[in-house]
């Protein structure tokens, strides 16, 4: 069997004539044209592209959504379908009704936002060679594949071979056919070439970019390159915000800006002390300005879990909770469009893309030229080293405020860990990193909990001043409450066997390993620059 036999695809020239391929088949083959069936497409996605990189497609067509592979750029094999009418497709996975579309979907997609992502015509039609015999001895479908409008010529057209056993011959002869008509095996698929074409193609994204560091580089310099990184994270989340797509977009902001803010406390020292304060309190006022509005997405998010928490009898008044929330929620959203949209913002936050776009003309200070992984090395068991001194006077009765003190140090470790993971000897830090996740999921859920009861207690306090009888909604915050100080008390236990266990003999050499490794390697390259 020939190699071309092997094919299951092929892409023919787009100009290719429908006549001219049935003149260049019948000399060899009698044919069997089926009806050209006509359809619109309607491809989705998230804006991180969580069901193209997870290899499958979501087309809805003829009242049906199917998830697919992704087969060449197209669809592939069907993984389960759902009849859904055009223009009615839920925009989160929660709002599918339960099955097998809708636990694939919660893999791919988690909580963001369902966008259409492209809409094309195709047209189909089934094609059948024969023999003299007026035997089958090869079947092929053929798509043509149209943008938006159907006026235009076909951008891309696809042959999907259909074998029979017994005939290879016959097929390699076909496909030897094609070729000389032009087909070739698929480069590029259809989607991949009309996403390009349209200036959207699938790219990855991640909060955790790589940010080409080098150990010469100076740590001023490896400070720009992180910022102005994390900085284009964040604006390129606004249109998001400002379109309500998904509450994902503002999480990624606030964590973006965070970040930066954390780089310049991490690096104190390489800016003049006057340019640092301008700029952390800068970040800090922009994130400041959507702490309600996230505040009340993280209460939205969680209203079945909220609800589940209560006995039946006490998840009705609940939702009058959730309603509010969601009132307060739309004002706090206008407000946050508002500032971004102002002229304060965005001549600032223009400003400041300018000032990390270069290595400016700053005076330098006695930090900002030298190696960055000595410096990090340093600062990296510095934390860890107050970290180890917070645990030796913790105890059962210790207050909230120096738990969240530890989560503070906590995550500005994971952050130097994180951004100058570059730096650091690889490999060397996966067992640090595992042990600080578990300790920061035990106290981020610790820390939730406390907020959550504060503000529904402080809710409560607000709604009881309005008239009328809320003896129902009383009993439904009460035991929330309850509920919310219980799993925080388990929290707190799990929270101390956690830090025992970062906190540990095992973890403590390795964090020192990893910094003494850092600091010679940074320092080598540093006198081998020096040297040349």
């Amino acid at each position: 069997m020939s190699e071309r036999a092997t094919w299951k695809n092929c892409q023919i020239p787009a100009e290719l004539e429908s006549e001219d391929l049935w003149a260049a088949l019948e000399p060899a083959f009698g044919l069997r044209r089926g009806q050209i069936v006509r359809a619109k497409a309607t491809f989705y996605d998230t804006f991180e592209w969580g069901i193209w990189f997870g290899q499958r497609l979501l087309c809805q067509s003829e009242g049906q959504l199917r998830l697919c592979e992704r087969d060449h750029d197209w669809i592939g094999d069907l993984r389960c379908a759902s009849q859904m009418a055009a223009g009615r497709l839920p925009r989160f996975v929660w709002e599918f009704p339960a099955g097998d579309l809708r636990g694939e979907l919660e893999r791919l997609v988690g909580i963001r936002a369902l966008v259409r992502v492209a809409r094309l015509w195709v047209h189909e039609q089934a094609v059948e060679l024969l023999n003299r015999e007026e035997k089958t001895v090869f079947r092929f479908d053929l798509t043509a594949l149209f943008g938006e409008s159907e006026a235009a010529e076909p951008f891309y057209r696809l042959c999907h071979f259909r074998p029979l056993r017994g005939y290879e011959a016959e097929g390699d002869k076909a496909i030897e056919i094609l070729q000389m008509l032009g087909a070739k095996e698929i480069s590029e698929g259809p989607l991949a070439i009309f996403f390009r074409r349209h200036g959207s193609a699938p790219r990855p994204y991640t909060l955790r970019p790589s940010f080409d560091l080098r150990p010469d580089l100076p740590v001023r310099e490896t400070a720009r390159r992180i910022i102005q990184r994390m900085l284009a994270i964040a604006r390129e989340n606004e249109v998001g915000i400002r379109e309500d797509i998904d509450t994902e977009f503002l999480h990624d902001y606030r964590i973006s800006m965070r970040k930066i803010r954390s780089v310049l406390s991490l690096l104190k020292g390489i800016y003049p002390e006057e340019q640092t304060n301008e700029l952390k309190a800068l970040f800090a006022r922009w994130c400041d300005a959507t702490n309600k509005l996230r505040d009340l997405d993280v209460y939205l998010l969680a209203r079945g879990q909220y609800t589940q928490m209560l006995p039946e009898n006490l998840q009705a008044p609940l939702q009058e909770v959730f309603h509010d929330f969601g009132r307060e929620r739309r004002r706090a959203l206008g407000q946050v469009v508002r500032d971004l949209s102002s002229t304060d913002y965005r001549a600032g936050i223009e400003k400041v893309e300018r000032f990390f776009s270069s290595a400016g003309d700053l005076p330098e200070t006695d930090v900002s030229g030298g190696p960055a992984g000595p410096l990090i090395a340093q600062r990296i068991y510095k934390r860890y080293k107050r970290i180890l001194k917070i645990e030796r006077g913790l105890g059962s009765d210790t207050p909230d405020a120096l738990l969240h003190k530890v989560r503070i140090h906590c995550k500005k470790l994971r952050y130097l860990i994180e951004f100058f993971s570059e730096l650091l000897p690889e490999g060397e830090t996966d067992q640090i990193e595992k042990q600080l996740r578990r300790l920061q999921t035990c106290l981020g859920v610790f820390n939730d909990c406390s907020v959550q009861q504060r503000s529904l207690l402080h809710y409560w306090d607000r709604k009881r001043q309005e008239r009328g009888s809320h003896e129902g909604l009383a009993l439904s915050i009460g035991g929330l409450v309850a509920v919310l100080y219980h799993d925080q008390q388990e929290e707190r236990n799990r929270f101390h066997n956690t830090l025992d266990d970062f906190c540990s003999p095992q973890i403590a050499r390795a964090v020192k390993a990893v910094c003494v490794n850092s600091a010679k390697l940074g320092s080598g390259v540093a006198e081998a620059s020096k040297a040349a």
